[in-house]
């Protein structure tokens, strides 16, 4: 640019015209030179910013613990995982609902094996438990069966969308008590005793009989499910030129219009999303750690709140409660720093698993000490084999995420390629282990497609 401005005021000082003009234009030429030369130094700094934004996933962020802990004990930084939505009872043809819930929060404390075989089907019309209740020195006898409480899960949602548009390579939550969450229901016709057991306390269940439905130690009550997330709603910025404030604008992408949005004031364990009705209007989101601001981009203008999202630094507080409290149950959606290698730190960028050693560091960074969990490399294979004891999977409503996210990437694979089958074996803590396994294997099939992955036993 220097030289530019040089052979323009040579030309000037050639030009035959007045020395007025010619000072004149010099001036001018100099002035829109240096702001040039701002402009484009300007450019280079918001290059290397939005860059280096780009690079930095934010994964050093995304630590999310779930905790099981006793209804009367407060943890530090945890919030309840969102269960304030009422599930929708049954309905049959009719549109009465066929079975009455007791409301409350349950937790089944078994393996996921178990909990299957507990619980009900949805749409089953079976009640295999039976319990009683006196009633003004009257016997009442009544049916109630298990089935899965979803709420948890539908909470989840916001993390997998959260993690996809910043993109977050790390795994994004273990939450096996999300799982083991369980409704009572009642038949219509025992609402009866649905009335009655309403008024007592939601932790008395002498009523449902534990010991003789051989659900005494599995039936929990007088628990809740805790995170390490604070939640909330932000209103759409509106346009404030040259405001200090959150802005939306709108500027040219292309042959369309984008509508921006920017939320300033967000430190790096803040993370903005649209409501789900409205993520699909999205096209990126950016997130400036330097300037403590996230922008949204989208297609078209953004109707609803804005989903917000910020991670408490969760392992002082584990240390603490531990030391004062005993039988809570934590859970870390990342490895165990004493039992990873410091080159591990870098697992999460890699794209593709090459080696037999790629694989290997993988499952190291994905192993669980504290619960005694892991993922051993078996053997590549291109044809699937016999002899091994293949780990359960999580029902579809259980599962990770989209349920069929990962399914429709390894069909489109498939289709147009053989891909070779990459056996891992589990071992460690049963109650868990089949969580641990869908764990893993969620995260390998998102993120490693080129293989199809088998657990085995």
């Amino acid at each position: 640019m220097k030289s530019e401005r040089e052979e323009l005021r040579n030309i000037v000082d050639r030009a035959d015209i007045a020395g007025d003009w010619k000072k004149l234009l010099s001036e001018a030429f100099q002035a829109l030179g240096s702001r040039s030369d701002s402009l484009l130094e300007e450019i280079g700094r918001r290059v290397e910013r939005e860059v280096a934004n780009l690079r930095t996933g934010w994964n050093q962020e995304w630590n999310i613990v779930t905790v099981l802990a006793d209804c009367g004990r407060e943890v530090s930084g945890f919030y309840p995982i969102d269960r304030t939505g009422e599930a929708d009872a049954e309905e049959d043809l009719l549109g009465e609902a066929q079975y009455i819930d007791m409301g409350g929060t349950y937790f089944l404390d078994c393996s996921y094996a178990e909990a299957e075989a507990l619980c009900s089907a949805e749409y089953a019309d079976t009640c295999p438990y039976s319990g009683s209740l006196e009633v003004q020195g009257e016997k009442l006898a009544f049916r109630y069966r298990l089935v899965h409480d979803l709420r948890c899960i539908e909470a989840e949602r916001l993390l997998f969308d959260v993690a996809d548009i910043y993109r977050i390579s790390k795994p994004v939550v273990f939450s096996p008590y999300s799982r083991r969450a369980v409704k009572i229901q009642i038949p219509r016709q025992d609402s009866r005793a649905a009335d009655v057991l309403r008024e007592l306390p939601e932790d008395d269940l002498t009523p449902y009989c534990l010991p003789d439905n051989k659900l005494a130690g599995r039936l929990l009550a007088g628990k809740k499910l805790l995170w390490n997330l604070r939640l909330g709603e932000l209103e759409l910025p509106q346009y404030q030129p040259g405001g200090e404030c959150s802005t939306s604008y709108a500027s040219p992408y292309r042959d369309s219009i984008t509508y921006g949005y920017e939320f300033k004031e967000q430190r790096n364990c803040d993370f903005v999303s649209p409501d789900a009705d409205d993520i699909v209007s999205l096209i990126d989101a950016e997130k400036d750690g330097e300037r403590e601001l996230i922008t949204l981009r989208a297609q078209k203008l953004l109707v609803n709140k804005c989903r917000f999202l910020r991670i408490i630094r969760a392992e002082d507080n584990i240390a603490d409660y531990r030391r004062k409290v005993s039988g809570a149950v934590f859970f870390r959606n990342y490895a165990d720093p004493l039992s990873v290698p410091a080159e591990m730190s870098s697992v999460w960028a890699k794209e593709r698993l090459r080696t037999r050693g790629d694989i290997e560091r993988v499952l190291g960074s994905l192993r669980m000490s504290e619960l005694d969990l892991q993922g051993e490399f078996v053997a590549v294979e291109a044809a699937a084999k016999k002899g091994f004891q293949v780990c359960q999977r999580y029902a579809r409503e259980l599962s990770y995420g989209e349920a069929s996210c990962s399914q429709r990437e390894q069909a489109l694979y498939k289709k147009w390629r053989s891909l070779p089958f990459c056996y891992i074996r589990f071992s460690g803590n049963a109650k868990f282990l089949s969580d641990y396994a869908e764990y893993v294997l969620f995260y390998l099939e998102n993120r490693y497609p080129d293989f199809q992955w088998v657990g085995v036993l």
